[in-house]
């Protein structure tokens, strides 16, 4: 599909949404406030959302499309499940999927699921973290048990 046919915007438009997304979610999770990460993670998981649904839809590798199987063609792709589990838990479910922890780092780290936010009154560290998915609120939908696993 041309960019635009159909009145469809192109791929780098919404990598542009969702980049921008990240970037006020970089700003609020350096401060201490839930409602300001929250609309910011909230924005940026629709936007990630929004872009694994184009691939899966729009990308024709050898001409024809494979769907959600462009994950198997991606390295470390297959996170994007992990994602739109977290996506549909404050989508659907209202869910507070992060969490400020004090204390500092914690350990084991999980990497690319968690992010660190600076220091408070230069004594205390603190972190943002993804909830535990037995912390989140039951979902409203049935999620896909590998979206499921992955987020865990």
């Amino acid at each position: 599909m041309k960019p635009y046919d159909e009145n469809i915007v192109t791929f780098e438009a919404m990598f542009v949404g969702y980049t921008e997304a990240l970037n006020r979610l970089e700003a609020a999770s350096s401060g201490r406030s839930p409602a300001a990460t929250y609309v910011p993670l909230f924005e940026a998981l629709n936007w990630a959302h929004a872009l694994d649904e184009r691939v899966a839809t729009h990308w024709v590798p050898n001409g024809k499309t494979v769907g959600f199987g462009w994950r198997d063609r991606i390295p470390n792709a297959e996170i994007m499940a992990g994602v739109r589990f977290a996506r549909n838990s404050l989508h659907h479910d209202w869910s507070e999927a992060v969490v400020l922890r004090d204390g500092g780092v914690s350990f084991p780290l999980s990497f690319p699921l968690s992010f660190t936010s600076g220091l408070e009154d230069s004594s205390r560290a603190w972190e943002w973290l993804w909830r535990n998915a037995d912390e989140l609120p039951p979902p409203s939908k049935k999620p896909h048990a590998e979206s499921a696993r992955i987020y865990r």
